[in-house]
């Protein structure tokens, strides 16, 4: 099978910060199985860095 490009759309829906960790929930939609997708992006920062992310569904 050739390789396919996919299109993707992110639209924020919220975002939960406390302290140094934020969750951005999100919609993602495009040309892929199982659109659209509601995902959270769970990010934790240090010192201006980010340390962590983990994505779930």
């Amino acid at each position: 099978m050739p390789f396919q490009f996919i299109q993707t759309q992110l639209e924020p829906l919220g975002l939960i910060q406390s302290g140094n960790k934020i969750v951005l929930k999100t919609m993602v939609s495009g040309t892929f199985e199982g659109s659209p997708l509601k995902l959270q992006y769970h990010v934790e920062i240090r010192d201006s860095e980010i340390i962590s992310l983990r994505i779930t569904g």
